[in-house]
């Protein structure tokens, strides 16, 4: 099956961020031996499973390898242009080899002279560098318009010679310094770095898995082989094809979509780690997982577990050490990379294999007697070469395979690595926690922290506590009202059918609602935004799964390190505070955070056993939700802003947005108007954010006596914060269906007044045989011209604003109407 799609690069597209929903492939050799045939074996596969890649007018969607630096290769190529001392240091751990994207016309002295200084600035000599062997007659007619200059250097760390203490932890202090490498070469314009390592190399193209080996002249060499092989076919769902999207990355193949990557890439940033703009939520989550492993030094295990944690449910059910560490885990980072997705990773000796926590992605676990197969199909593997049952990796599951190391292949300059110390060695996902629980815990104080876990988790009996908030009783608007504001006869219908039995019509998945504009009461901003659109890669999940995976439990203080080292990380022990869901004053004690009453605190409640002592600990303030009638909302939200971040520097961890004396008169006399929850935590969210030193509090919102729930944003000192939440009630926008029907009698009584007169000329002036056609001209060119005044007042209006475009069509038609009022006495004079 080929999926033909369009090509869309809109300024709203990128916007709504890129996914991908695509097939992967991993082949490890058990052994730890390179070979072709891992790379064979993995071709193999992505062919096979070429029904899982997007085509764009027969050109596939990109097609890519992650292999192991092929340092024989390599040796016999610089051969030809080094000295044999100098072709030698192929088989060094110094020895690195980059694949870059370039710009097709960045080839010449002023290229080269510009990536050699940057290999120099950071400790790397330029061994040799130019034009990979590529052949652009394999590519497509799209492949070959967005084909860029494929640059290969190899180069040779200088800066430590001789090798000094562990070579191993050499070697990825080196790995760290080739990170911040691929971040300086990217900030040059048109630039992707599609591999730059001691480990491996990355081969990737916009086209099919057939057009991949027919590109690359590297690839047929029988030198190039692989111990471990990762393989990736793209199929975009919404994206514009090019070579720098094509997957895998630097360190993972991607197989879904990360539908929290807005929320990812602002926690990435937040630990100072630069995402590119214009890549895709897969390369965000290849960023994230670079950062976490080569600035702040975490394991790739320990990296690929904090990225995919297990759901909370799961944890609780762990021994109390492993509670301990996984909290931890979940305080310090959290769930930022959630979505259905199959992850094929590795790192340096490290392969890992996940599945998200409900498996809507597949990913088979495949054996044969020579090699361990990871893929998004079974199929890819004869069955009479399994050795083994077929096994599907289970929601939430991963699975890792340390390669073992050669010889010689952390401290030799001098000769090729000899055969491994022993087999690749798979680890189950209870020996892939076992080693990430051990590092944990000798890494950091997680001691303590099981109990943020303790507590009722949201469910039944939470939402039983809720009372429902009486409200007026809504009635539907005149027809005239709906007319007015485009509501045509079957929206009419549609609305009205929900209205009166209570069904909802058959279509795409999304919100059915009443729309927030009809509501008597009024909304608040998040009731404007719906969704109403097919998502046919998501099912619908159950009640009770979406109960069990989907956890409201949010922790309030602040957030520990993930970059200390030593027995306690550098840190001391704070105070902070778990909560089951982020509402607080519809939670048991809640109410009592409120400022009238945080003096005579009551008991503590099941709910919230210890809320008042560790509230006091995390230094509350409290902003309040309201407005004087006179200030515009504008400024209100600007002088929240300046509040909070004035706050957050006096040293408050929390803060209340509390709107419970919204619509309240006080002394002053005049009327106190609520502002929006969500706008208003959105808005104070940013301005932390974005304050100097990302002063990174919590912001709470606590709505009391007033119509709306309550969320609360949970943002550490280091990585940022998270915001959920839920309102109802403020004020609607139906006092402007007055003035909206006001404006729509005007027109109509100007268009009746412009159009009487020249229809009564019409009919005197022409004879009766030619009026059918004269009208029908007149009519044909008002009808034809009608679009094209909607452009073009579309246009002036953003270009020189409404009001501007207003005042100039009233003074255009000034002269106008008085040149048509002059004509008549005019020829009559005559």
């Amino acid at each position: 099956m080929r999926i033909r799609k369009g090509l869309r690069d809109t300024e709203l597209q990128r916007e709504s961020r890129e996914r991908d929903a695509c097939a992967v492939v991993a082949v490890i050799e058990k052994d730890g031996l390179p070979r072709r045939s891992s790379i064979g074996r993995a071709l193999a596969a992505l062919q096979r499973m070429e029904h899982r890649s997007g085509f764009v007018r027969g050109e596939g969607d990109g097609c890519g390898l992650l292999l192991d630096l092929p340092r024989r290769f390599w040796h016999q190529r610089l051969a030809q242009y080094l000295p044999a001392q100098e072709a030698r240091l192929a088989y060094s751990p110094r020895f690195a080899v980059g694949h870059l994207f370039a710009p097709r016309d960045a080839a010449g002295g002023a290229w080269e002279e510009a990536v050699r200084s940057l290999f120099r600035a950071a400790g790397f000599r330029v061994l040799w560098q130019g034009r990979g062997d590529v052949l652009s007659e394999a590519l497509g007619p799209l492949g070959r318009a967005a084909e860029p200059l494929f640059w290969q250097v190899t180069v040779v760390d200088e800066k430590e010679v001789p090798p000094r203490g562990n070579p191993s932890q050499q070697r990825w202090q080196r790995e760290a310094r080739l990170f911040e490498l691929r971040l300086r070469l990217e900030q040059q314009p048109g630039v992707h770095v599609a591999s730059l390592s001691t480990w491996t190399v990355v081969y990737k193209a916009l086209g099919s898995a057939a057009t991949l080996p027919a590109y690359y002249g590297d690839l047929a060499a029988p030198s190039l082989a692989s111990a471990a092989c990762i393989g990736h076919n793209r199929y975009s769902t919404n994206t514009t094809p090019s070579f720098g999207r094509v997957q895998p990355f630097t360190l993972l193949g991607h197989n879904g979509e990360i539908n929290t990557d807005r929320r990812l890439r602002q926690e990435t940033e937040m630990l100072g780690i630069p995402v590119n703009p214009q890549g895709s939520d897969s390369q965000d989550l290849n960023r994230a997982l670079e950062g976490l492993i080569y600035r702040l030094g975490l394991t790739p295990l320990e990296a690929m577990e904090a990225m995919f944690p297990p759901i909370l449910d799961e944890i609780r059910q762990y021994p109390a050490d492993w509670q301990d560490a996984y909290a931890y885990l979940r305080s310090a980072w959290g769930p930022f990379a959630q979505g259905p997705a199959a992850v094929v990773f590795r790192c340096g000796h490290t392969c890992v294999f996940s599945v998200d926590a409900l498996g809507l992605r597949p990913l088979w676990q495949l054996e044969t007697g020579q090699e361990y197969v990871f893929s998004s199909e079974q199929g890819v593997v004869p069955l009479a070469e399994m050795v083994a049952e077929p096994r599907p990796l289970g929601p939430g599951e991963k699975v890792a395979v340390q390669l073992p190391e050669r010889p010689g292949e952390a401290d030799s300059d001098s000769a090729a690595p000899s055969a491994p110390d022993g087999d690749a060695r798979l680890l189950a996902y209870e020996d892939l926690q076992e080693e990430v629980v051990r590092r944990v815990r000798r890494r950091w104080p997680v001691q303590g922290y099981r109990e943020d876990l303790s507590g009722p988790a949201p469910g039944r009996e939470w939402e039983e506590r809720v009372e429902p908030v009486p409200g007026p009783k809504a009635e539907f608007p005149p027809t005239w009202q709906l007319y007015a504001f485009g509501w045509q006869r079957e929206d009419q219908q549609f609305v009205q059918h929900m209205a009166q039995t209570g069904a909802e019509p058959i279509r795409s998945m999304g919100c059915d609602l009443p729309l927030a504009a009809l509501a008597p009461e009024g909304a608040n901003l998040a009731d404007y935004f719906k969704e109403s659109v097919a998502v046919v890669t998501n099912p619908a999940i159950d009640r009770e799964r979406e109960m069990e995976h989907f956890s409201t439990w949010v922790q309030l203080g602040p957030r520990p390190s993930l970059s200390g080292t030593g027995p306690h990380g550098g840190q001391e022990a704070r105070a902070r505070l778990s909560l089951p869901a982020p509402v607080l004053a519809a939670l048991p004690g809640g109410r009592e955070v409120l400022p009238e009453r945080a003096a005579g605190v009551a008991p503590p409640s099941p709910g919230l056993p210890p809320l008042p002592a560790r509230w006091r600990a995390l230094r509350p303030a409290w902003l309040s939700l309201t407005r004087p009638a006179s200030e515009p909302l504008q400024v209100a939200v600007a002088r929240l802003q300046q509040e909070a971040v004035a706050l957050a520097r006096a040293g408050s961890e929390v803060l209340v947005l509390a709107d419970h004396r919204a619509w309240q008169c006080p002394d002053s006399g005049e009327r106190l108007l609520g502002i929006d929850p969500h706008l208003a935590l959105a808005a104070v969210d940013q301005a932390l954010r974005q304050a100097p030193g990302h002063t990174g509090n919590d912001a709470a919102d606590d709505a009391g006596d007033g119509a709306a729930d309550h969320a609360a944003d949970n943002a550490g000192d280091d990585a940022g914060g998270d915001a959920a939440g839920d309102a109802k009630g403020g004020r609607g926008n139906l006092r402007a269906v007055p003035a909206g029907a006001a404006a729509m009698f005007v027109t109509g009584l100007f268009n009746m007044l412009a159009n009487i007169p020249v229809m009564t000329f019409l009919q005197e002036n022409v004879p009766p045989e030619r009026q059918g056609r004269v009208f029908a001209v007149l009519m044909a060119g008002a009808g034809a011209a009608q679009p094209l005044s909607m452009a073009a007042g579309g246009w002036l209006g953003d270009t020189l604003g409404v009001r501007t475009v207003f005042v100039l069509s009233g003074l255009l038609l000034m002269p106008l109407v008085a040149a048509m009022v002059a004509i008549r006495p005019l020829r009559e004079a005559r």
